[in-house]
């Protein structure tokens, strides 16, 4: 085996390291974050203005490592792609590799699965069904509500 060929698989074998590893912070510090939102709501509102303004940082520096995760993921799978569809001649075949299918250029019609909601509303496939459209959902209904207190206590 050629050093080019070796050196591709450590390279490929780095790349899916870093992305899963990137992956399992994300989801441990999205949990230690609603821990600390958690710990750090009152029971009264609106909430005081030191509440309001440490979750409101919170919020803000957790949605900037989010974004930045984001960067990173595209970063690795662009390089992941590289290698599957050039270096390994996957681009003219009909089996696509995880990159590949994970980041797809144009996704299918069929993309996906089938989702039921309660095991019987059927959702149609969208690909904005996904774990960053869900966060963004989170970290900014949490900025509104950080806001919002924000002012609600600056009034009383």
């Amino acid at each position: 085996m050629s050093d080019s060929v070796e050196n591709l698989k450590i390279e490929y074998t780095s790349l899916s390291n870093y992305f899963n590893s990137l992956i399992t912070h994300r989801l441990t510090l999205l949990g230690f974050f609603l821990a600390a939102i958690g710990f750090i709501i009152p029971d009264k509102w609106p909430f005081s203005l030191y509440v309001s303004i440490i979750g409101l940082l919170l919020t803000i520096s957790m949605y900037i490592f989010e974004l930045r995760t984001r960067i990173l993921f595209q970063y690795i799978a662009k390089r992941a792609i590289e290698i599957e569809q050039n270096d390994w001649d996957f681009k003219n075949k009909d089996s696509k590799p995880f990159f590949t299918r994970q980041f797809p250029d144009h996704p299918e019609p069929s993309y996906g699965i089938s989702i039921k909601i309660l095991g019987i509303i059927p959702l149609p496939k969208f690909r904005w069904i996904s774990h960053s459209f869900s966060l963004d959902i989170l970290y900014l209904g949490l900025l509104v509500l950080f806001i919002y207190s924000l002012v609600q206590s600056l009034q009383v």
